[in-house]
């Protein structure tokens, strides 16, 4: 094969088994695949991927062919990775980072705002997964990063604790029954919640409390993004406990009234950055990873260090 560009669409379409997916996993367009694919077929004399059902499977062939060619593109990117002189401002990369909308309201705006200045053809995408798929993207490299709490510790993930012990609050109505008193832990208890839920295999903190006193059945309504939560808070009785860094930025769109967790509770959280080992050291990613650092260790603390445009830091 004497088209390396012919190996990469070869190991995106064996992870990804998707044209369309193969091309989002490479940055190029569906009809480039399309036409990689039809060039492998030539060299090959065999279709190499079929249609079956919707996912492209390999042919026999390709399974035979895929170990040297797998482990061919591993050494590529592996010698690729070495350390290097990287210019972010050539880059036209596109980043996919697993984060829920609280990052997205958050934290990225101002990630993609120094993006934009030191790598103005770079580019991001975001995406959801629970836990497990989540280190198994990161791990394919489909996914780049993730940013937030995932449960957990495999041996080739790497984290970063950004955030530490953040603190959660109540959020509630002015016309809530509660708005005009200090919030004891037994109100609290006593109280109808609802729940953003992070995900469908582990339980929120929130609703561990609340089982444990039990009173599970005070959970009204549960959701799955933060930004609807605010309309049911408005229109309902209802408490919502989120983090503070959360509520203080829709206290300024929204007339909700902020109250403080009754502190037997002990309710924190902390926020990290993970990526896999096999990325450890491509030099793109390891320059976002600085950059995210260095740009919520600044949102939090208020001090910047400026970021070289050609090299990384140590994370």
């Amino acid at each position: 094969m004497q088209d390396l560009n012919l190996l990469r669409v070869f190991e995106a379409l064996w992870h990804e088994k998707s044209v369309t997916l193969a091309a989002q996993r490479l940055g190029l367009s569906q009809g480039a695949v399309s036409l990689s694919l039809k060039r492998l077929r030539e060299e090959y004399q065999d279709k190499l991927f079929v249609q079956v059902s919707r996912t492209m499977e390999p042919t026999p062939l390709a399974e035979k062919i895929s170990p040297n060619l797998l482990q061919a593109s591993r050494l590529i990117r592996e010698s690729q990775a070495m350390p290097q002189r990287f210019e972010p401002l050539g880059s036209s990369r596109i980043f996919n980072i697993r984060a829920r909308d609280i990052s997205e309201i958050i934290t990225f705006p101002r990630i993609f705002e120094r993006l934009q200045t030191l790598a103005p053809k770079m580019g991001m995408r975001t995406i959801y997964l629970p836990t497990d798929e989540t280190f198994q993207q990161l791990a394919s490299g489909r996914l780049d990063l993730a940013l937030g709490y995932l449960e957990g510790n495999p041996a080739d993930i790497h984290r970063v604790p950004i955030y530490l012990k953040q603190k959660y609050v109540c959020v509630m109505s002015p016309d809530h029954p509660l708005a005009q008193e200090e919030l004891t832990e037994g109100q609290y208890l006593d109280a109808d919640h609802l729940l953003v839920e992070n995900s469908v295999t582990s339980q929120h903190p929130i609703e561990r409390i609340l089982t444990a006193a039990g009173r599970r059945d005070r959970i009204k309504i549960r959701l799955t993004q933060h930004l609807a939560a605010s309309w049911y808070v408005l229109k309902f009785d209802l408490l919502w406990t989120l983090p503070y860094r959360l509520a203080k930025l829709l206290v300024q769109y929204f007339p909700l009234v902020i109250k403080p967790v009754p502190e037997n509770l002990n309710l924190s959280y902390e926020t990290c950055l993970y990526w896999h080992e096999r990325f450890h050291a491509d030099v793109e990613v390891k320059w976002l990873r600085d950059l995210i650092v260095d740009t919520l260790l600044e949102q939090s603390t208020g001090i910047h260090r400026p970021l070289p445009t050609d090299q990384c830091l140590n994370v």
